[in-house]
């Protein structure tokens, strides 16, 4: 495994590589209208990626696939530092579920992966080498390397 970085050594290189993502529009935050999505487009529409505050992000902790590919790369960031934070968080797992997923392996969720940038991604696949440090005994070392198929081998699109 790499060289493990401290949690806040981490949350810091996360907001080094996310600084300058674009925010998305609000009609580009969630990808359709429905109660849940314009909640939480509601909810973050006026927050930068890193005001979002924790109760916000525990409210919103199993929406990670609601946003759209553009808002969730600007958006990620907060849920992953606030994980690093509150390891022990029902948000920590909620993240890991949503970046193992299987629902990668589709051409429409490559498409999320893709339009982050290849330091973008390194700073993912660094968050998950980091759980799998910390979260051992938690039984998601099985999730964590399928999240690594996704985030740390998957090139990047064209034109991203």
């Amino acid at each position: 495994m790499k060289n493990i970085p401290t949690s806040e050594e981490l949350r810091a290189r996360i907001r080094e590589v996310f600084r300058l993502v674009p925010r998305p529009e609000y009609a580009n935050i969630v990808e359709h209208s429905c109660p849940e999505c314009d909640e939480l487009r509601e909810d973050l529409a006026q927050l930068g990626q890193y005001e979002v505050p924790n109760d916000v992000l525990d409210y919103h902790r199993n929406d990670l696939s609601l946003f759209s590919p553009e808002a969730l790369r600007y958006f990620l960031p907060a849920y992953l530092i606030y994980s690093i934070e509150k390891p022990d968080s029902d948000l920590t797992e909620y993240v890991i579920f949503f970046l193992c997923s299987y629902r990668f392996a589709t051409s429409e969720w490559k498409n999320r992966v893709r339009i982050f940038s290849e330091s973008e991604k390194e700073m993912v696949c660094l968050y998950l080498h980091y759980l799998q440090s910390q979260t051992a005994s938690r039984g998601y070392m099985t999730y964590l390397r399928k999240g690594e198929e996704t985030w740390c081998r998957v090139k990047q699109g064209p034109g991203g």
